[in-house]
């Protein structure tokens, strides 16, 4: 606005009240020169400080808002900060305790943004509360308002109306500004937080790794096989049960060895070399028209019938034939361990299907839905086998039987990074690598027990999947499990305290949370907010055309206008008897203009 002449406050001039500004808000620069004698530099340096007490917080927004865009996207996403404590402790595989350095937590992330957020906004306030009464100053001058509309601009910060040049222009200005009001949400919700960790080098090493070595309970087991024979199958019970538990209803083939060692451990812990069981199956196929005596399911000698899972058999029991017709390892005589071994060949497989009970004669295998596997399809053989219960009766029970031709693999490998799937559990997974497969003093003792394990494991019906309707997953699921739990329990029984190996381990710190961003909603945080610039170049653009200065201290500027002529002639209620605008003020009023006369700035109604 134009500069005007000294007005008079209780008799004095501006100019001799140091620092009061005028009725726009300025410093106005004559008195201030006639009285306190600065220099034109120095009324410049005013000048200057005086827009920059304007503009500053359109500036700070405009900052603020580039870094909070540029720290989120950089510094925020994809990083991973704890949940629990600052300095996260790592649990090393001798369940020592170490702790890390200093890291943020996730909360300390939403507060600080959080705090960013509504900084952002404050300063956005302080300059669209301004901008609000510096329209209204512009609409005053160009085209005039009345009362409502000044009262609808202050209430919502929008425009009263989109008539004449000046209101649209006012429009924009204002509607650009707007949207900030309510963009805080579009960034923090594009802010999502996922379990992470990363991890570190652990300390120590893992210790305790077993390796078969021949000694006394060696001997003692390939003399009298039967009798340690038990416990290796009842540890291997368990091995499969911590192995496979929470798991038994998942048909993936997985390797997984059970190293207790490992019990302080997290799961996710990485081992660097550890050798563990393998069974693949290469071939697969049911035996339509199997040309098998039944008499080989049952052995007569009493090593094999100790090791027979089908004898009494009352469920799925799934075994390959015996090659010399014994099952189980058969005792030797012989001292030292076996030889190493990888097997590789064609072996035929029988599981027992179904038992009908109370029949005469071998026609009861004819019902393809089964006691053990349900459905069976037809292109499966039931083989049945008749035998009097009890003997010399007049009925006894069909056992139903169905036969399968398998090629497979089997020993063991060395595998590399091989994470820890649950406590004291080794999985061979995703990211892991292994030699090739590799020979093993345990693998044929682990296939001739095998299939008296998965009897043990049937019976349990934890750490098998389900057979029902199922039965070609299950069968050659319980031959790579029952093989791998027979040879951790072979390994770990016949262990020697002067062989037990070890590896290192990579340990990854838990009780972390990643945040992952969504960038498009960051974008358009960004977008709504840099309307605000936007808004602040229409008004500076609108503001050039006015004649009269832009106003700096709005509200005092507010304060000080001189209205006296508006409520002199028209208003009948005081300030303090105007609790709420009627249409008979807006009425009585009219539009209102803001003039200049005699070095007064005024409103005034006149000529409208």
């Amino acid at each position: 606005m134009s500069e005007t002449k000294p007005s008079r406050i209780a008799g004095k001039t501006l100019g001799e009240h140091r620092g009061m500004p005028g009725s726009n808000g300025e410093i106005d620069d004559a008195p201030l020169v006639q009285t306190t004698g600065k220099s034109l530099r120095a009324q410049i340096e005013d000048n200057t400080t005086t827009r920059i007490r304007a503009v500053w917080p359109l500036i700070t927004h405009f900052i603020l808002t580039f870094v909070i865009a540029v720290v989120v996207i950089t510094l925020i996403d994809h990083h991973s900060f704890s949940i629990t404590s600052r300095w996260p402790d790592v649990i090393q595989a001798d369940a020592s305790v170490t702790r890390l350095g200093f890291t943020l937590l996730q909360s300390d992330i939403t507060t600080a943004l959080s705090s960013s957020l509504t900084m952002t906004r404050f300063v956005a306030v302080l300059w669209t509360a301004s901008t609000v009464w510096r329209c209204i100053f512009i609409l005053l001058e160009k085209e005039g308002i009345d009362l409502r509309d000044i009262a609808w601009m202050l209430r919502w910060g929008l425009p009263a109306r989109l008539k004449g040049t000046t209101f649209l222009q006012i429009a924009v200005i204002l509607l650009a500004s707007f949207p900030i009001q309510f963009s805080s949400p579009i960034l923090m919700g594009s802010i999502t937080w996922k379990p992470s960790e990363f991890s570190v080098v652990g300390d120590k090493l893992v210790t305790g790794i077993s390796v078969s070595t021949y000694g006394y309970e060696w001997d003692q087991y390939s003399r009298y096989t039967p009798q340690i024979g038990d416990t290796v199958i009842q540890l291997g019970t368990g091995i499969a049960d911590i192995a496979w538990g929470k798991d038994g209803d998942d048909t993936a083939s997985s390797i997984k060895r059970v190293l207790p060692t490992t019990r302080p451990l997290p799961t996710g812990a990485i081992l660097n070399n550890v050798t563990v069981p393998y069974f693949v199956v290469d071939a697969f196929e049911w035996i339509e028209d199997p040309d098998i005596a039944i008499s080989q399911i049952w052995s007569t000698d009493d090593a094999g019938n100790h090791f027979n899972p089908f004898m009494n058999a009352e469920g799925p029991y799934v075994g390959f034939f015996p090659v010399n017709g014994t099952w189980g390892p058969s005792p030797s005589s012989d001292a030292g361990l076996p030889q190493p071994t990888i097997m590789s060949e064609t072996r035929i497989l029988v599981t027992l299907v179904d038992r009908v009970f109370n029949t005469t004669n071998t026609t009861g295998c004819t019902n393809r839905t089964t006691r053990y596997y349900g459905e069976i399809a037809s292109e499966i053989s039931l083989v049945p086998a008749f035998y009097e219960d009890p003997p010399s009766s007049s009925s006894g029970v069909t056992n139903c039987y169905t036969y399968a031709r398998v090629t497979y693999r089997a020993g063991v490998r060395s595998c590399n990074k091989c994470s820890l799937s649950a406590q004291t559990v080794l999985q061979f997974g995703d990211g892991s690598t292994a030699s090739e497969l590799q020979p093993d003093v345990m693998t044929s003792d682990a296939l001739a027990l095998a299939p008296m394990l998965a009897q043990s494991m049937i019976m349990g019906n934890i750490s098998v999947p389900s057979p029902i309707n199922n039965i070609n997953d299950f069968v050659p699921e319980v031959l790579s499990r029952s093989y791998q739990a027979a040879w951790t329990a072979l390994t770990d029984k016949f262990q020697s305290p002067l062989t037990l190996t070890a590896t290192s381990v990579v340990i990854p710190v838990q009780q972390l949370s990643q945040a992952h961003v969504v960038r498009w909603r960051v974008y358009i945080w960004m977008v709504l907010n840099f309307m605000l610039m936007l808004s602040g170049v229409c008004f500076f653009y609108v503001q050039s055309s006015c004649q009269k200065r832009m106003v700096i201290d709005a509200q005092i500027a507010t304060l000080l206008l001189d209205s006296g002529e508006v409520l002199r002639d028209h208003a009948k209620r005081q300030l303090d008897d105007l609790s709420i605008l009627t249409d008979k003020d807006v009425e009585e009023v009219g539009q209102l203009r803001l003039v200049e006369e005699n070095g007064r700035r005024m409103l005034t109604y006149r000529g409208w």
